[in-house]
């Protein structure tokens, strides 16, 4: 007897026939792990759809180290991951303006996991030259407002 069974895999519909009578006992089987894996990628598919940017926030900043040269501020940051996969956090940069010009940048390797659905604290240590600051703050300490990001 000739069987026909038509399948969907990999985004493509596929014809098989087959005339063997055991492989009716293969047909049951194979047509449902079919149906789980392509079920399964679907459920995969609308987790990654509905992914959200994680929330940052800082919590405190601490001196940590001054010199007569500088001074270095660690800002502990707040990641909220609203996300039901966790992140893995390889590296960091960061590069702050103040009226157009750079005033703090940074490039940090890091290892670290951000939980998901939690809020992980990171320390971002960051380094100023007394140099650096007073001349971004004489540049506009006139001005009345001074655009940053």
């Amino acid at each position: 007897m000739l069987q026909k069974i038509l399948i969907f895999f990999e985004g493509k519909f596929a014809l098989i026939s087959h005339e063997k009578p055991f492989m009716k006992f293969l047909t049951i089987p194979f047509l449902s792990l079919s149906s789980f894996f392509l079920l399964s990628s679907c459920a995969t598919l609308q987790d990654f759809a509905s992914i959200k940017k994680p929330d940052l926030s800082i919590s405190s900043v601490n001196i940590t180290d001054v010199s007569l040269s500088d001074i270095e501020l660690t800002f502990d940051v707040d990641i909220d991951n609203p996300n039901q996969v966790a992140v893995n956090l390889a590296s960091y940069n960061f590069d702050f303006l103040i009226d157009g010009n750079s005033f703090v940048k940074g490039d940090q390797p890091l290892t670290s996991e951000i939980k998901s659905a939690t809020t992980s604290v990171i320390q971002i240590p960051v380094r100023f030259t007394f140099e650096e600051l007073y001349n971004t703050f004489t540049s506009i300490k006139d001005k009345d407002e001074t655009p940053y990001n």
